[in-house]
């Protein structure tokens, strides 16, 4: 059968009765092939053609080259960051084993003209309130080139400093490269909040859109610094533009003893958070609502609020059931429901957001 390769066969000899033994191991190719039922390759092909449109996007080198199966191979994801891939597999889907990484790797780089290619092993446990970002150092591997601690991208002109080695995430989330394109044509004269900001990408469209100031919120200092450098790697000056260390709870009190409102307020928390002061455990299906009411307490009359979640069991429906029971009976409209990117069409259950616009 074509699909079958015995790499050891054992037969006695009809005559002497001798025990005989052949062994021919599969070519690594091969190998590859039979793991994912096609030519790993032609899966490549496919997906890369599909975006065109980011390939010739002379304002943007980082996107998402693959998206697991969805495109054919179930379990893997590339992701391009500028001169570097970055694969991923993940624990339990992903059957392919270090032949079918390697030949993914080799194909990108010869492809594209790449200088490296890492491969990232995300273990099912990636949801669990008490993994953090930088858990997954040990799981991380060089697979061709040399290595490199941190470089620069460029999304629709915008500069942002990515660490392919950093931990689970590497320090730009792709998915909302549409929702940074719009908060950025969105922001000219506004006062803009970005909670859960992470490494502050949104707060810099915004300043880069003309915001009057941004204030960017997280729990990880380290992340907020690394926002900082995000601002000045793209020429901004920091006046008017606020980093604050604070739970988002703890936040809205501030923000309210301060009298502060906003026009615009980013809320794109992860399913689940654990902070030691205060201490508290955010799940997103259990406080989103919570997290909304806090948010809409600042928001200017006619401003906007964009909210998000990559948590795969949930709509944009139930996001704006959410925001229906946080209303505290203050008129508001969804009036929009962005799609993914071009790149991420394959897997539309990645992300999900919605824009509200509160009177």
């Amino acid at each position: 059968h074509p699909l079958i390769h015995l790499e050891q066969l054992t037969f006695r000899h009809p005559v002497n009765g001798e025990t005989i033994t052949l062994r021919a191991p599969a070519p690594r190719s091969y190998r590859a092939f039979l793991s994912t039922g096609k030519l790993t390759e032609q899966h490549l092909h496919v997906a890369l053609a599909s975006r065109l449109a980011c390939l010739v996007d002379a304002k943007t080198d980082c996107y998402r080259l693959f998206s697991g199966g969805p495109e054919g191979i179930s379990g893997l994801s590339a992701e391009r960051y500028g001169p570097l891939l970055i694969l991923e597999t993940h624990a339990g889907r992903f059957h392919g084993g270090d032949d079918v990484l390697r030949q993914v790797a080799n194909w990108y780089v010869r492809v594209l003209e790449l200088n490296a290619a890492y491969a990232k092993a995300i273990p099912r446990t990636r949801d669990r309130p008490d993994i953090v970002r930088d858990s997954a150092q040990s799981v991380i591997q060089l697979l061709k080139g040399e290595p490199d601690q941190e470089v620069t991208v460029q999304e629709d002109g915008m500069r942002f400093l990515v660490q392919p080695a950093g931990g689970l995430s590497c320090g730009l989330f792709l998915d909302q490269r549409d929702n940074r394109r719009r908060i950025r044509a969105m922001a000219a004269g506004a006062d803009v909040l970005n909670l859960f900001a992470y490494t502050c990408s949104f707060s810099v469209a915004a300043a880069i859109g003309g915001a009057t100031s941004t204030t960017s919120v997280d729990l990880a200092v380290g992340s907020l610094e690394w926002g900082k450098r995000n601002f000045q790697v793209n020429g901004l000056n920091l006046d008017n533009h606020t980093f604050i260390r604070s739970d988002a709870f703890e936040y809205f009190k501030r923000a309210k003893r301060q009298d502060r409102s906003f026009d615009i307020i980013i809320l794109d928390p992860p399913s689940f958070a654990r902070s030691k002061k205060p201490k508290r455990v955010f799940q997103i299906r259990r406080d989103l609502a919570e997290l909304v009411d806090g948010a809409r307490e600042l928001l200017r009359p006619g401003g906007h609020m964009l909210i998000s979640t990559n948590n795969r069991q949930l709509t944009t429906s139930w996001l704006a059931d959410q925001v229906d029971l946080a209303s505290g009976g203050r008129y508001h409209k969804t009036i929009a429901r962005p799609p993914l990117p071009i790149d991420f069409a394959a897997d539309p259950d990645y992300q999900k957001s919605i824009l509200v616009r509160f009177d």
